[in-house]
């Protein structure tokens, strides 16, 4: 019976997990949203998210290589879980703190019970600490954050299309910004 468990939460792992920067994949958070989306239906319960995406990274693949583009990726994953992990409370629910990625260079964490304050806080102290600290080799990374509180009766697509509209207002502005949605 333990192998048998044993196997299965590999499996399990495996079907979640990005393999390269060890956070969720895209399939599990979309799940994670649809899960809280239901969970904030029922309950009037509020959850935002932080749309993540790394400044000028095509450049970096370009220049340096996607072995460096890999290792920044990793190192940015680690760094932004241990902020999120700084933030987790102890909490009876399946409703913790998620952090993915969403696709390339762009990640999503899904914050329960945080209205847009809240997100806006914890978006730009991740900006900081990434900012704040040379990757590899001494080299520089930003940040562009767009975030986006659920709002009651919305689709996930309609709440990430406002989270990639802040976002993308971030990098109009001049990148290494948070911006947050309008309603």
């Amino acid at each position: 019976n333990q192998e048998l468990q044993d196997v299965v939460s590999r499996v399990t792992k495996i079907a979640e997990e990005d393999h390269l920067t060890k956070s969720y994949n895209r399939r599990y958070i979309m799940d994670v949203l649809s899960r809280e989306r239901a969970f904030a239906d029922r309950t009037g319960r509020q959850f935002s998210i932080l749309l993540f995406d790394i400044d000028h990274f095509k450049s970096i693949n370009d220049r340096f290589g996607h072995l460096v583009g890999d290792q920044i990726l990793t190192d940015f994953a680690r760094r932004v879980k241990a902020e999120l992990r700084g933030m987790d409370t102890v909490n009876a629910t399946d409703h913790k703190l998620s952090f993915g990625r969403y696709g390339g260079e762009e990640f999503i964490a899904v914050l329960p019970y945080t209205g847009i304050q809240g997100a806006e806080l914890c978006a730009e102290r991740i900006r900081e600490v990434i900012a704040a600290d040379a990757f590899i080799d001494d080299f520089r990374v930003t940040v562009s954050v767009g975030v986006a509180e659920y709002q009651l009766g919305e689709t996930v697509p309609q709440l990430l299309t406002r989270a990639d509209q802040a976002l993308y207002q971030a990098k109009r502005d001049g990148r290494n910004l948070v911006r947050c949605s309008e309603y």
